[in-house]
Formats: C-alpha cells, structure tokens, sequence
C-alpha cells in the first residue's frame, strides 16, 4: 500500500509519524535537484493550453496538444520542448496555478523557496539538514537563490567563480594572494577557538560543529577530487554560452549525487544567451528559453537514467526533479510585446510522484483554481495551491514531517 493510501485510512487528526515519515525500504535516500529559471516564466506558453481565453496571448504558431496524457502548448518554434514530453513526459508532474500573490521578483523567491515571505530555511537545506552528518556536501549550491539559518551548516557554494574548485586544487584564481603567515595565525586561532569553546555558550556548539566540519568537508573533496569533474575551464563560467543550457553545472551535481555526497543540490536556469526568463519586452525570448531549458532538462534526465546512486539504483529511481520559477507572467502582451510579473505561475515536478499528469488550473481570470489536496482533484471547496503545498510534498517525499516547518499539507494525491 502506497504511504499517502494508508494515511487517508487514519482517522481525522491522527498523526503517526513513525507510518508517516520513515526511511525508504530498498531505494536509497531520495535526493532532490531543483533547476531555478531565474526572472518568472510563462506557463501559458507551454504548461497551460487557454486557447479559449480571450484575456491570454496566443501565438499564431501555438497549437494546443496531449503528450503522454499531458495538455500541453505546442509550436514549430519548440521542437525540443515536444520531444522531451514525447520522451519523458509520462514521468512529468505539472502544477499549475501556484499562488505566489506577489509580483516582486525576492518576495517570490523567499516564497518558493520557503513558503513564507521571511522564511528561515529553505526547502533543500530543510531537507539536506535532516541528514547532516551523512554527507560531506549536504546542500550542493552550484547558483541560484538560498534561504538558510537553522540548517546553515549543511550548505556547500561551488561559488559563481569556481572557487570551489580553487580550493580543491589549491589554484590562487580566487582573486587574491593571502600572506602565508597571516593566513597560518589566523588558522591557528579558529581551530583553537573551535577546539576550547572560547565564545558564548549558547553559540560555541554550533560554530566548533560547523568550523571543523568544514575542514572534514574539504579534506573530503580534496581526496576524491579526481572523481569529480567540478569546474572545466575550457567551458568558461559555469559555461553558459547563448547555447549551453544548465546542464554545464547540473552534472556536477550528478557527480555529487552518483559518490554518495550530497542529498540535495540547486542549478540556476539564467535561459537563452544568459539573458534571465524577466521576458517584459520580447516574449518570443519565453521560448528561446524553453527550448534551452528542455534541452537541458532532456540531458539530465538522460543522464540520471544512466548513472547509479551508491545503493546501486539507478539516480533516476531515487531523485527528485523540481523545475520552477519564481513568477508567472501577465496573460497579455504589454506595451513592449513582452509580459509584465504575474503572481500565479507553474512548477514541474519528476520522480517520486505521479507522472502523466497535470494538477491544479487557472481560472478565466488567470487566477489559482482550488483542488482538494488529497486526491488533488479540482474542488471549489479545496485550497488553492501555495507554495507551501509544493514544499511541504517535497518533504513528505524526503521523509521529513512537513508540519515542523510549513502550515501547508502536503499534495497527497501526486506522491506515489
């Protein structure tokens, strides 16, 4: 019996968090990779058909079609986009009508990532948290937004430079040269203070933990560098040319995951030329990106098929794909032939959910439609889905008890 069938047998209130929230049986511990399109996409140009809508822009080219029992927007201008649902469409999860009710680029950052707007901690370092001390990179940071306090010790930056990387092969392209000597006492200092607890007390455990893992952590990488390919220079930063999707950073990520490193890790999608999804004056730029981002998304799962996890699974049956923007786009085109912020937007999730599918809606007005959350069904009596429903499911997927840190239930009707 699957865990969200056995919880809807329990009576109104009921909470067993030991049937709820236990370790995977065979599979290893799931892993998440969250692809961030940076600036707020459109769903209406490829998730969410409204052809019927007089208030949506449509394409002269867009014709609406089903993939794999998805409804889907198609176009001469998106080959790539239809052959990755022609390939993997039958293991896409689609929500559409995520109420973001902001149209302030951070705010709806923080709410993604979070679920509310002064959000502590993020969904990934949440759930890499849980896990702490079972991996040398908990949270794999290649770009893209972090929200951490509680958990901020299970984080681990690439950098946007690949510093990283300069420290694992002791390189000096980090922009500076430190004095030897300086950089000696210095050392000594930390440890020594990191060793004897020479702080508060109600902040000495926390700083000895965090300093001296980070030292475990580099040793760590320093040893197994030669398993990972973490920064190719010939490729340039994160090599992102106006044809390279994010895939160029992503499969580090896959590196991490494959040696039993990291549970969790973050790519930001910065689309077409580099040129961010914040479309206002030209929104053919949306499918320039799409077409990017399915390309790149094509490789990974690809790749993820491919590869196998330390429990000897492939890395496909054991990670999560959570592909998402931070905001939507106003259904009509602007003064500028692009579209302004829209707070209701989409996400896309893979692995661990029910493929295949499309929940959630947008109303004549381009609003969030309501759907009952166990059975994710459309409902006028339901909620309307937040972005706290989108993390409180990805926790329930980590094992992790969504109700310690977010007022959202998770979406019982999609977790397999």
């Amino acid at each position: 019996m699957k865990r969200r069938n056995l919880l809807h047998l329990l009576p109104t209130g009921l909470f067993l968090p030991s049937l709820a929230f236990q370790r995977s049986g065979s599979l290893g511990e799931r892993k998440f990779l969250f692809v961030f399109c940076d600036g707020g996409w459109d769903p209406t140009i490829v998730f969410a058909p409204m052809f019927e809508n007089p208030h949506v822009f449509k394409d002269s080219q867009d014709t609406e079609t089903t993939i794999n029992g998805l409804s889907l927007v198609d176009s001469s201008y998106r080959p790539t986009t239809r052959s990755f649902f022609e390939e993997w469409g039958q293991d896409c999860l689609i929500i559409n009508g995520i109420d973001f009710e902001t149209v302030a680029h951070d705010r709806g950052k923080k709410l993604l990532m979070t679920g509310v707007s002064n959000g502590p901690d993020d969904w990934p370092a949440i759930i890499s948290g849980s896990a702490l001390d079972s991996y040398t990179a908990p949270h794999l940071i290649l770009s893209g937004p972090n929200y951490s306090s509680q958990f901020s010790g299970s984080i681990l930056r690439m950098g946007q430079r690949g510093e990283l990387n300069n420290l694992v092969e002791s390189s000096d392209q980090i922009g500076f040269t430190p004095n030897n000597s300086g950089e000696e006492l210095v050392e000594a200092y930390l440890r020594s203070r990191a060793e004897t607890k020479q702080m508060p007390d109600h902040h000495a455990d926390q700083f000895q933990h965090n300093y001296l893992r980070s030292h475990s952590q580099l040793r760590d990488l320093i040893n197994r560098s030669s398993e990972l390919n973490l920064y190719d220079e010939s490729e340039g930063e994160y090599g992102y040319d106006c044809n390279q999707s994010f895939m160029a950073s992503a499969s580090i990520a896959l590196d991490f995951f494959e040696q039993g490193l990291s549970r969790s890790a973050i790519v930001q999608d910065q689309g077409y030329c580099d040129m961010r999804w914040d479309s206002h004056g030209n929104i053919s730029e949306q499918s320039w990106h799409y077409e990017l981002l399915f390309e790149g998304l094509k490789e990974l799962m690809t790749e993820l098929h491919m590869r196998q996890s330390p429990s000897g699974n492939s890395l496909a049956s054991e990670t999560t794909v959570v592909v998402c923007s931070e905001l939507g786009r106003h259904p009509s085109l602007n003064e500028m032939g692009g579209k302004h912020h829209w707070p209701v937007s989409t996400a896309m999730v893979i692995g661990g959910v029910t493929g295949g599918r499309t929940i959630g809606g947008f109303s004549e007005q381009v609003l969030s439609k309501k759907i009952d959350t166990n059975t994710c069904e459309l409902s006028n009596s339901g909620e309307k889905i937040l972005p706290g429903h989108l993390g409180a499911t990805l926790l329930a997927l980590a094992d992790i008890d969504p109700a310690e840190y977010v007022e959202q239930s998770p979406l019982w009707g999609i977790i397999e």
